[in-house]
């Protein structure tokens, strides 16, 4: 479907905000569809391998690692406690200003 937007300026509001909820709307139904069919494929996958599809998951989430966890702060500025630095990666510069030892957070 093709829309002609060089004709939309002469049409008036009201029907141009019932045209966006409506394309809003299939927009959703669109990506409700697309993940309903990935879910349906991932099941008869697993169906097919004799895996239990929570099983299957719980593979697939260990398999990938997840996000890793944010590093703590191992190091903090002696002056400006919002300064701080995981140990890992290049010293920041305020590090070499006062030299080892820094406070530990």
């Amino acid at each position: 479907m093709i829309i002609d937007t060089d004709e939309l300026g002469e049409v008036a509001l009201a029907d141009l905000k019932k045209a966006q909820a409506k394309i809003n709307k299939a927009i959703e139904d669109y990506a409700t569809r697309k993940e309903r069919a990935f879910a349906d494929k991932v099941a008869a996958l697993a169906k097919e391998e004799g895996i239990p599809l929570a099983n299957a998951l719980d593979i697939l989430s260990k398999s990938r690692g997840g996000a890793s966890k944010p590093s703590v702060a191992k190091y903090r500025h002696r002056e400006d406690h919002s300064k701080t630095w995981t140990g890992r990666g290049k010293r920041p510069n305020w590090y070499e200003e006062f030299g080892e030892p820094v406070e530990q957070a």
